[in-house]
């Protein structure tokens, strides 16, 4: 946490010196966002394992769409693949029930941490596959699903695999020391699949690439949403809207407002 907090103060009093330098605010601005978001990250997942820890987790379960997860996956993982020129392909079979009723936050947790993780330890121009695969049913309540993440990146050692879904575990070596990181990621992942009533494997070869396969039974939704709330949801618009923001803090306020005025 001091590391990127350092970082924030840090070229916080820089760009109060050098504000009226256009070039130097922008700069120092972008490495502020970049600590902040981070800082944020690594905040998440210790208060996600503290609450895993602690046995409070409970699943919030609703009825979601797989290719939405898929869509908004790939709205994540593709600009970041795009930005080291790498190859990301996603694909789907036999998947059956579209709609199910699950924890749609912990479930993108689970797939983003893993692919996250493909991207960052894959170098420039590598390859990583999402393949989506609908399996036996498990009942006339669920279906099964296997998400299974592959890339041809740097890989792991036999030893440190059956490390990797420990709190606060990162393999040591030239890669990692320049990937930011917490370490918790994978035992995130691992503690929501176990949640879910599924299961998480890893196969992996050091310099050849990695392979995630995560196995979860899934209810089969109840009824789907219908056309009229979809269009709904398409047609919002805010303008000529009164909001009442409350809002205990004034910089939260602020920022708040500021997003709203924008919309």
């Amino acid at each position: 946490i001091r590391t990127p907090m350092n970082a924030i103060v840090g070229f916080s009093q820089l760009l109060l010196r050098h504000e009226k330098n256009p070039d130097k605010v922008k700069k120092y601005t972008e490495k502020i966002v970049i600590s902040s978001q981070h800082l944020l990250n690594l905040i998440n997942d210790v208060l996600d394992m503290s609450k895993i820890e602690s046995g409070k987790t409970t699943l919030n379960l609703s009825d979601v769409n797989i290719a939405d997860i898929v869509q908004e996956i790939d709205n994540i993982i593709r600009p970041q693949a795009k930005q080291k020129k790498q190859t990301l392909i996603i694909s789907s079979d036999n998947v059956e029930y579209g709609w199910i009723k699950t924890d749609k936050l912990r479930l993108n947790q689970i797939l983003l941490n893993i692919l996250s993780n493909a991207v960052k330890y894959t170098p420039e121009y590598g390859m990583i596959t999402f393949e989506i695969r609908g399996m036996n049913h498990t009942g006339s309540q669920f279906a099964k699903y296997k998400f299974k993440i592959s890339d041809n990146g740097i890989g792991m050692s036999d030893g440190y695999i059956k490390e990797i879904f420990k709190p606060f575990t990162r393999e040591d070596n030239n890669v990692t020391d320049n990937v930011q990181g917490t370490g918790l990621g994978m035992a995130i992942a691992k503690q929501y699949v176990d949640l879910m009533g599924g299961k998480i494997e890893v196969s992996s070869r050091k310099g050849i690439g990695s392979t995630f396969t995560v196995e979860i039974p899934l209810l089969i939704a109840e009824h789907v949403r219908t056309e009229k709330e979809e269009k709904l949801r398409k047609d919002m618009d805010l303008h000529g809207l009164h909001v009442l923001l409350a809002e205990d803090n004034d910089l939260n306020a602020e920022i708040a407002a500021a997003l709203l005025e924008e919309q």
